[in-house]
């Protein structure tokens, strides 16, 4: 809903947003610059420390002069709704009339932080971690949540390993944030932590569109065959290799695309020859078997029998 208050120039009633009071306003009557009332709405309001600005002289109109006709109708001004007023911004107060996001501002980015060492053991497993404005923010559940501020100790070690200094003591961590280019977002974290760099945006660290869909396809493996142990191996075997290739960001971009492709339609090839020789191995289980030779049974032979020689 909106509060109503009323011009002291021209004493007209104006609609402004919730939560006006102590604001100041330009009404589109008079022009003329005032302040909202602090008492609510329809309570009065106190002037602005400027004069008001004169009323410009209204445009001459290209119909004053042109000779009356006989039997011309008057026509009738139809009445406009009066123009909302404008807010006046100043050093001091910062009007914001709706809840939308500002056109130049971005979101958080958001990463993970996995523990790799800590001195005391303290720490252990995955932290979510949050770059905005104040710092960055660490959060595990609702076991630990730290605040780094600017200006905080953090080092680079090597790959997407980073050392930061928490409770007084320098744990390290791995930076983790898939689809992205995790090695330049550890590096850009320290230089954030450190106050060498303002801001971390998302769209500075995601993977390009043609690196990241042929990380991506050697995924589908083991669903075309609704799981099993060696199409999995393939797939993410092909996906972990093509990811490496992606993050090598001293090779050209063409080299590490062909190379991801490449990656990808071998993982497809092994994955083709595996479902071939799972095919040559069921028809033979399912062939008859051959026929053999018939064996040859030995005939008995019966024994002679010598007939009796006759008596002489």
């Amino acid at each position: 809903m909106s509060d109503k208050f009323s011009c002291p120039g021209c004493k007209r009633v104006l609609s402004l947003p919730p939560q006006s009071a102590g604001k100041k306003f330009r009404c589109p009557g008079c022009k003329s610059i005032f302040v909202a009332g602090d008492k609510g709405p329809n309570q009065g309001v106190q002037p602005a420390a400027r004069a008001p600005l004169p009323n410009p002289p209204p445009p001459p109109s290209p119909f004053e002069n042109l000779p009356e006709e006989e039997g011309a109708i008057a026509s009738t001004p139809i009445p406009q709704r009066p123009p909302a007023p404008s807010p006046i911004e100043d050093e001091d107060t910062d009007v914001r009339l709706t809840n939308r996001r500002p056109s130049g501002a971005s979101r958080p980015l958001r990463f993970g932080l996995r523990v790799k060492a800590d001195p005391d053991k303290l720490l252990r497993g995955a932290f979510a971690a949050e770059a905005t404005p104040e710092g960055c923010r660490l959060r595990q559940g609702k076991k630990h949540e730290f605040l780094l501020p600017p200006g905080t100790f953090a080092e680079y070690h090597n790959g997407t390993r980073i050392a930061v200094e928490i409770d007084g003591r320098v744990v390290e961590f791995q930076v983790v944030k898939l689809g992205s280019y995790q090695k330049r977002l550890a590096r850009d974290v320290v230089a954030f932590l450190g106050g060498q760099r303002p801001a971390l945006r998302a769209k500075d660290y995601s993977l390009e569109w043609y690196l990241l869909v042929p990380v991506l396809l050697p995924l589908a493996i083991p669903i075309l065959t609704l799981g099993g142990a060696l199409p999995a191996v393939i797939g993410i075997g092909a996906a972990a290799i093509g990811y490496g290739i992606a993050q090598v960001e001293d090779w050209p971009v063409a080299v590490r695309a062909l190379c991801c492709w490449s990656a990808a339609v071998s993982g497809y090839l092994v994955f083709g020859l595996f479902i071939l020789v799972l095919v040559l191995l069921q028809m033979q289980r399912a062939a008859p078997p051959a026929p053999g030779p018939v064996p040859v049974v030995p005939r008995a032979v019966p024994p002679v029998i010598n007939p009796p020689r006759p008596a002489h």
